[in-house]
């Protein structure tokens, strides 16, 4: 993969020409959905960019449009920024009916892609025509939610991820979205450091696993919920970690008398305030999707996650590449 297979096109997708050996390309999947490319002037020039212009590696899901210009004379260069195809799914919006609260949706995973996306993106984005083989039996989105969210969210439902690819035809092109089964990496391929992935591992023990909640201050008797988290973060009433590895906070809710309402605010403040491990792996030896899922174990530590991918940074610049993948939050 090269910077100059990278094609500029108009907004209607006609094609202008390739980039230039010399740009540079950053382009973010998954987090932010957004990329960043640094030509020279005369490159610029050359190929007259403008805004809403798509750029995009054919068959893939890198690219996006224009949507941002700096220039500087001083330095030649000329750096333009924009949303990816996932960025543009993520700035417009699941709207229910005007008779409901909530849209609801039923049958195959392809087909209510289609109506979701019917009448927002002119004819950029279409949905695969094929049988995707998922069937939503009901599913419904929650409201106002942006079309990204709401299509990932219905798909891992069923054990499915969105797939993008833009399709080119020299006078015109069209992302492509589809629905897909979700693949499990973890189980043929693990990746380690013995492979020469690189990991960035993090493991915090600095949480903490018994929350003191104190209510009305008020009260005759102030009232007061002890929660308590195992090893595992699983939270109850009943303590699991004592001597040294007890830790212990105070969560104050000063107007409070409900002890049930205490412990239900509570738990979701301790769960914030849990022990973590996170795991970041680097490979440049596989193409994989974001929401497919791989394994990785750090072998200094010992340390082994199971996790989806949930981003994807591509760089490109003077025609060579690397492709970063980040997993879980």
């Amino acid at each position: 993969m090269r910077i100059t297979d990278m094609i500029i096109s108009d907004e209607s997708g006609r094609e202008k020409g390739f980039l230039d050996a010399s740009a540079e390309l950053d382009l973010e999947i998954g987090n932010e959905n957004d990329f960043e490319l640094t030509l020279s002037l005369t490159d610029y020039e050359k190929l007259g960019y403008k805004f809403y212009d798509r750029i995009y590696i054919p068959e893939t899901e890198y690219g996006g449009i224009i949507l941002y210009r700096k220039t500087s004379t001083l330095e030649d260069t000329v750096f333009l920024q924009g949303d990816t195809w996932r960025g543009l799914l993520a700035v417009k919006y699941i709207i229910p009916p005007d008779t409901k609260d909530a849209l609801t949706v039923s049958g195959e995973a392809n087909t209510i892609i289609a109506q979701i996306i019917s009448g927002k993106f002119g004819d950029c984005f279409i949905a695969s025509i094929s049988d995707s083989g998922i069937n939503i039996k009901e599913y419904t989105f929650e409201p106002c939610v942006s079309v990204l969210d709401g299509l990932t969210r219905m798909l891992e439902t069923y054990g499915a991820k969105l797939e993008i690819t833009y399709k080119s035809y020299d006078i015109s092109g069209n992302v492509i979205l589809r629905a897909v089964k979700i693949v499990d990496y973890s189980e043929e391929i693990e990746y380690s450091n013995d492979n020469k992935v690189h990991f960035t591992t993090q493991e915090d023990h600095k949480g903490y696993n018994h929350l003191i909640v104190l209510g009305d201050e008020e009260a005759a008797i102030r009232p007061m919920v002890h929660l308590y988290a195992d090893e595992n973060g699983n939270i109850g009433q009943v303590q699991k970690m004592t001597g040294m590895k007890e830790r212990t906070s105070v969560y104050e809710m000063t107007n409070e008398t409900d002890k049930n309402k205490m412990m239900e605010e509570g738990k979701s403040k301790l769960e914030e305030m849990l022990d973590s491990t996170t795991l970041e792996i680097t490979v440049q030896d596989i193409e994989v999707g974001v929401g497919d899922i791989v394994g990785g174990r750090e072998r200094i530590t010992g340390l082994y996650m199971k996790q989806p991918i949930s981003e994807k940074i591509l760089k490109l610049s003077n025609n060579e590449y690397s492709i970063e993948y980040k997993v879980g939050e």
